[in-house]
């Protein structure tokens, strides 16, 4: 549907070079997509028949469905692993929202470069354990370890909703972020509406046709798209505006705020953000890939570029906000990058290309990390929910789940329009709701689980309340802002009192 609008819409606007040229570059990569998505269900295909054969027709190894659908059956190379984490990590919201906080508040949106260092601490304390786990014990699912850990259905309940949540709003964001990029790049040619349904039905489709491997596949080719784009946009932008110093001379005079050291209230903001990012390695899709890849030096690999990938995404990123902000003042932040990258392409054929490339790599982006919150969703909802609760589960019930899953978040993409709270809740459970779980688990051996239960339930709802609670309060706007890190104060006091009280007791460890 989506290769079909966008040829369509060529044909009607061919008075416009750049907006031709953008519909051209993401047809093509619809398409490119498309052809990933066979390539990955014909090499699924192959790969069960060939471990079914060696099983033997009366031992079919149960698991081998969920495994060779949600892991790539653990075969993921290191090109593949290497991008398709950093393509997880680098979706098109950052593509999109960097420039967008640097054109709104100048020197605060330092604090981009804050949250990737967080992210790598987070990935160093929980991958090795969970990967050697994983590989010990077979599992398929993000959650698996704390069922395995702690064998407590309340317990593994709320983990499945405090990771379901988070990863629904996020797939609603890539949803929201989507359909404002197709509003900006295609305005008036094609209804970003209709388009946005038919690229969410076209993740649902490759994720029907490879899983797992579909994805990576599709990541691979994202990843590629990106570093084009981004790369070549910011060499473009220095050429043609120059780079910051120039830039900082109209703001000077313009906004002087914009390079003003930060309020305590911003430098607030600031650490609180970069701090949220620590939990980030716990998305599904992250451990998800942990338990993928076929070597764990991959990981590590992947890990490394990611940090290197820092300056080649964020960067121009800054480039491209700042200079926004100082020759379109009147446009709306939230839409620099569109109106950038659309001004900037009319200077020149090459100038056409390359900006294009930037657009459909900001799209390509975020339909790749779309694409890998649905396949988490879905290894949950299947791994944890209808296999442990029924004896067989058909492979449609699969495809049933992730499309409920995609509805669900295109619903929510349209009642939450403000992708800011979407990001406020979904942090706030990660961080509180879900990172302890591992973290408590996999470092203190005696910690059971109704102290566990008990403590995360307490900080969530303190997290929680303080965030939304004190809306609107400037008295109190520095609380609300250290929500996340009170309600994780909390929960760690909680979770001490209660270890020491269950050591002492009879029963205890």
């Amino acid at each position: 549907a989506c290769v079909c609008a966008c040829a369509r819409a060529c044909a009607s606007a061919m008075g416009d070079e750049a907006n031709v040229t953008v519909l051209v570059l993401f047809a093509l990569y619809l398409l490119a997509v498309l052809g990933a998505s066979l390539f990955a269900y014909a090499s699924n295909r192959r790969a069960i028949a060939a471990a079914k054969k060696d099983a033997g027709p009366e031992n079919p190894d149960r698991a081998l469905a969920l495994e060779q659908h949600f892991l790539g059956g653990r075969s993921l190379g290191r090109v593949v692993t290497v991008l398709t984490l950093a393509g997880t990590v680098y979706s098109g919201y950052s593509l999109i929202a960097v420039p967008a906080d640097f054109g709104r508040n100048g020197f605060v949106g330092v604090r981009w470069f804050g949250n990737t260092v967080s992210v790598q601490f987070g990935a160093l304390a929980l991958a090795p354990r969970l990967r050697r786990l994983g590989l010990a014990r077979r599992y398929v699912s993000p959650l698996a370890f704390v069922q395995d850990r702690f064998r407590s259905p309340p317990l593994s309940a709320f983990a499945v909703v405090a990771t379901v949540v988070p990863a629904l709003f996020f797939l609603a964001a890539q949803v929201i972020s989507l359909r404002d990029t197709i509003a900006t790049a295609f305005s008036g040619t094609l209804n970003p509406d209709l388009t946005t349904l038919g690229c969410c039905g076209l993740i649902v489709a490759y994720e029907w046709f490879g899983g797992m491997t579909s994805v990576a596949w599709t990541d691979v080719l994202q990843g590629a798209v990106m570093t084009l784009g981004t790369v070549g946009g910011a060499v473009l932008i220095a050429c043609t505006w120059g780079g910051l110093e120039g830039a900082a001379q109209t703001l000077a005079r313009a906004r002087p705020q914009f390079y003003a050291v930060p309020s305590g209230e911003s430098q607030m903001a600031m650490f609180a953000y970069a701090a949220g990012a620590s939990a980030f390695f716990v998305n599904a899709f992250c451990i998800t890939r942990v338990y993928a890849a076929k070597h764990y030096s991959s990981v590590r690999l992947a890990m490394c570029v990611i940090a290197a990938m820092e300056f080649v995404i964020k960067l121009p990123g800054m480039l491209l906000g700042v200079q926004g902000a100082a020759r379109m003042p009147a446009v709306e932040p939230s839409q620099i990058f569109s109106a950038v990258s659309l001004a900037l392409a009319q200077q020149s054929a090459i100038a056409t290309i390359l900006m294009s490339a930037l657009l459909v790599a900001a799209m390509a982006a975020i339909m790749s990390t779309a694409d890998s919150s649905l396949m988490a969703l879905t290894n949950v909802a299947a791994s944890d929910v209808l296999d442990r609760r029924l004896s067989h589960v058909p492979e449609h019930a699969f495809k049933l789940l992730s499309l409920v899953a995609m509805v669900a978040a295109v619903g929510l993409s349209y009642l939450f329009t403000d992708l800011t709270l979407l990001f406020v809740l979904q942090n706030s459970l990660l961080m509180v709701g879900v990172a302890p779980l591992f973290a408590l688990g996999l470092y203190v051996p005696t910690m059971h689980a109704g102290v566990v239960l008990v403590s995360t339930a307490a900080g969530v709802c303190v997290a929680v309340g303080l965030t939304f609670g004190l809306r609107g309060d400037d008295e109190m706007r520095l609380l609300q802002l250290a929500g996340n890190m009170v309600g994780l104060g909390v929960l760690l006091c909680v979770a001490y009192v209660l270890h020491a009280l269950q050591r002492r007791s009879p029963l205890g460890a």
